[in-house]
């Protein structure tokens, strides 16, 4: 099975201001928690992983590949918004 990550590393992203790193992990979730998603990732029974967002559980993986595409679709989503957007959510909730 070819590895989804080395795929959407080298995916030609159209959008402007996106990082095509964006296929790591760590850069997805750096992404993701600019916007207070505060994710995080716990290991789960039969090597599956939790994803959650602060206290709550978004979503549980088979492995690491389903939750970097998973994060990585979170990071390219939030990585469009316009700074003035980050602003307002960062005023929102306080920070």
């Amino acid at each position: 099975m070819q590895d989804p990550l080395r795929y959407l590393a080298t995916v030609d992203v159209t959008f402007p201001g996106i990082d095509p790193a964006i296929g790591n992990l760590d850069v997805a979730m750096a992404i993701a928690n600019r916007f207070h998603w505060n994710l995080a990732v716990e290991p789960a029974e039969g090597g599956q992983l939790n994803l959650f967002g602060g206290e709550v559980r978004i979503a549980r993986f088979a492995d690491e590949h389903e939750l970097a595409v998973f994060v990585a679709g979170m990071g390219v989503a939030l990585g469009v918004l316009p700074d003035e957007i980050a602003q307002m959510i960062d005023e929102w909730v306080g920070a």
